[in-house]
């Protein structure tokens, strides 16, 4: 269900009032709709020298005959990883830390749930509760402190690609878009390959004058050579080619992120990781080379644009995220964490 309506809160809102009773709390899920600016490389593993596409097996139900199909989806666990790694660099820039202050245990804790280990202290519930209302990041992503395994309340779905094999889910999760799904073409079209080839660097135009004249003439004999041995070939033919799957630029994912029995300042934090990932711009592998450059929009159950799409639109303006984040519903996310900056580096540098 998307609840607009659990934004309790306005742009610019500062501090919000204490939670007193269950009603306080909230459980929301957000449609946003990805859509890629470059193809997006999420990769399942690896057949020979190809990167595969990460693909999950749909089965049809209004076509009980029907065998279920291999189709490309972003997994949860990676957009999670998204939003963690979004909101983390928030944090810590908003709080202040300077360069170098963050210890090992501590990055594992922001960006990978952190580790838990022999001899290490139990978090005590009162200690737990206290914990959180500093640093509501740990209810919302939840990990391991000393032997406690805490659970986050942050729910993560699967960047569903909007094509003909989806089309019947699409229709269930999110109506606002069924329409578009119904009418994209079959999986296999929005998927391409992408192949490449490692040079050898000695074949750089400045390398005969890097290199001694003697390796430059021994480079010499082994590509005549190779040209010799491998005509039809040339004389790449030694260097390996490699391969990998992408999904095309426009395609387009139902993507569905919430949280449950969040208090109002969770609920911010969760404002604040979309949009922070938004900033960003970026999911999946190979961003170094140009991929996975997306664009986030806001959607509700009935169609109109959610409260959401207000923040998303100043970062497509390109406002600063701190200004962006202080109009747009993570106003109270921000200040709680400048507020009570000194207590949160103090706790993140006693993570051993």
């Amino acid at each position: 269900m998307s609840e607009v309506q659990a934004l309790t809160f306005a742009p610019g809102c500062g501090p919000l009032a204490p939670v007193e009773t269950l009603r306080d709390l909230i459980t929301v899920r957000y449609d946003l709709q990805i859509t890629a600016l470059t193809p997006i490389v999420h990769s399942s593993g690896n057949m020979g020298n190809d990167s595969i596409f990460m693909r999950e097996k749909v089965a049809d139900p209004d076509d009980p005959g029907s065998y279920p199909e291999e189709v490309p989806c972003l997994t949860g666990n990676s957009m999670r990883h998204a939003l963690r790694e979004s909101l983390a660099w928030l944090t810590l820039r908003e709080i202040g830390l300077d360069v170098g202050g963050l210890s090992v245990a501590a990055h594992h804790f922001l960006f990978s749930g952190g580790s838990m280990g022999k001899g290490a202290s139990t978090l005590d519930v009162d200690g737990y509760r206290a914990l959180k209302e500093m640093f509501p990041y740990l209810a919302m992503f939840g990990g391991g402190l000393g032997t406690s395994l805490i659970t986050g309340k942050l729910d993560v779905g699967f960047g569903i690609l909007l094509c003909r094999q989806n089309a019947w889910r699409v229709r269930d999760l999110c109506p606002a878009l069924a329409k578009d799904a119904a009418a994209s073409h079959p999986a296999e079209e929005y998927t391409e390959r992408h192949q490449g080839t490692r040079h050898d660097a000695r074949r750089a135009p400045m390398a005969d004058h890097l290199l001694p004249a003697a390796d430059v003439a021994a480079w010499g004999k082994e590509r005549l050579k190779t040209s010799k041995q491998n005509e039809e070939e040339g004389s790449d033919s030694t260097q390996m080619i490699f391969g990998w799957e992408a999904i095309c630029a426009g395609s387009r994912f139902l993507w569905q992120p919430g949280i449950a029995y969040a208090t109002p300042l969770e609920h911010s934090a969760l404002v604040c990781a979309i949009l922070a990932l938004q900033h960003r711009g970026q999911i999946g592998a190979k961003g170094g080379t140009g991929h996975g450059r997306v664009k986030l929009r806001a959607v509700s159950a009935s169609g109109e644009a959610s409260p959401l799409s207000e923040g998303l639109r100043y970062v497509d303006e390109g406002q600063r995220l701190s200004e962006i984040l202080g109009q747009a519903w993570g106003g109270p996310y921000v200040h709680h964490v400048r507020e009570r900056a000194a207590e949160i580096r103090g706790w993140l540098g006693g993570l051993r």
